[in-house]
């Protein structure tokens, strides 16, 4: 049986009566959701519960551990504050949202605002660099800038994921292949470019370079590792304050852990050519603390203090490790039911706070996404990790995340 414990006592982690209710529940995965459908949905309805729990029911190995996800009452203990840019605010400092930007630049005002509205104070911009640079030489940076503005107008920062490659950088291929090693330094000056004409707070460098989806010609953790040298030089060169992290890598079959052991020995530059460490914990289908499938390890729980040793080791147990994407669909492939989605952010942001409590520097964490792309619902599940419907309309995952933005920041506990 497994013992989903939220918190509801002496350390109610937050504000939302019906995610404190859900910490009383002590019972097996299986029932813990099937409460929790009936709290966020208020349907009454035991079959819609029954069928909405059966629907997210964890796979049998998952279902027979015996794993406690969090004491139900963490006390602040006297450890220093280990995450180095803690001001001791809201937890919303260190949250933020990725969302689409469209063609029509008019939107962009809205859509940091609707980000903004969640009492979070960064934003997540995905700009592919064959969408900059069609020509060599020739880039437009003016979407990126006009996203930078609005962040900055609200008093808030935003990261760009700097990645793919145009064609005439990568032999003629599709977007997600890698630049020649002979355009490494082209890709190296559109990230300055981003740094010294927008004023972007942050950069990083490729989205999940481990994944074949997005490093179409096989991951390689040389050629990553290069990349990351050359664009975090070019960065600093033009903008000191930039901060420069590392490619979310995610789970996969070749680790994040593995893949990042395999940068550090690539070239020994690697090691000092980033300011944080970025990773993607999704575990899908399954809750983010338990283990992954598939004989995958737990990119949260296994792998971000596997990658934080390994700081360590070579001089930088410091460097903060930022999860600059994390989300749960609600329909399609790989989907769980919106009291799911609810669910499983409570115990990410949870998962936060147990790694804080290891002594690990944790930076950002970026939810994926903000709204649906689409109302259609075809098999895949990626226009649905949203905190909202296509329509505007809130999922029950909007309140979670509200909440824990509101709450205080503390490095050992989520204080009330």
């Amino acid at each position: 049986m497994i013992n989903y414990r939220l918190s509801t006592k002496s350390n109610p982690r937050f504000k939302n009566e019906s995610i404190r209710r859900l910490g009383d529940c002590g019972a097996s995965r299986t029932a813990c959701f099937l409460l929790a459908t009936l709290l966020w949905l208020g349907t009454g309805s035991s079959s819609y519960a029954r069928d909405s729990a059966a629907s997210i029911a964890a796979p049998a190995s998952a279902r027979t551990a015996d794993i406690t996800l969090a004491a139900t009452d963490i006390q602040p203990d006297n450890k220093p504050d280990v995450d180095a840019q803690a001001t001791k605010g809201k937890n919303g400092e260190f949250l933020g949202i990725q969302e689409g930007f469209p063609g029509d630049l008019k939107k962009y005002d809205g859509i940091v605002e609707g980000i903004h509205s969640f009492g979070v104070e960064w934003v997540r911009m995905y700009w592919n660099w064959s969408w900059v640079e069609g020509s060599r030489g020739k880039r437009y940076l003016v979407p990126i800038k006009i996203a930078v503005d609005a962040a900055h107008r609200r008093g808030m920062k935003i990261i760009v994921l700097a990645t793919g490659a145009p064609a005439w950088a990568n032999g003629g291929k599709a977007q997600d292949y890698p630049p020649t090693d002979a355009n490494i330094q082209d890709f190296a000056a559109y990230t300055a470019a981003i740094a010294s004409e927008t004023g972007a707070d942050a950069i990083e460098i490729w989205n999940e370079p481990n994944a074949a989806g997005f490093w179409a010609s096989g991951p390689d953790p040389m050629k990553m590792a290069h990349l990351q040298i050359a664009a975090y030089s070019a960065i600093k060169a033009v903008r000191p304050q930039t901060i420069v992290i590392t490619g979310g890598l995610t789970e996969v079959y070749l680790a994040p852990q593995t893949f990042f052991k395999n940068m550090i020995a690539a070239d020994p530059q690697f090691i000092k050519s980033f300011d944080a460490v970025g990773l993607h914990p999704y575990n899908e289908p399954t809750d983010p603390l338990l283990p992954g499938s598939s004989g995958m390890k737990n990119v949260m729980t296994v792998q971000t203090p596997a990658i934080h040793q390994m700081l360590v080791e070579n001089g930088r147990g410091n460097v903060p490790i930022w999860f600059t994407e994390y989300g749960v669909a609600t329909y399609g492939q790989y989907s769980v039911d919106e009291a799911a989605q609810a669910v499983y952010l409570s115990h990410f942001f949870q998962g936060l706070v147990d790694l804080r409590r290891q002594g690990i520097n944790i930076g950002v964490s970026i939810i994926y996404m903000l709204k649906d792309w689409s109302a259609y619902q075809g098999k895949s599940d990626q226009p649905f990790f949203g905190l909202l419907h296509h329509d505007g309309s809130e999922k029950p995952a909007a309140a979670v995340v509200r909440d824990y933005a509101a709450a205080k920041y503390a490095s050992t506990g989520i204080e009330p």
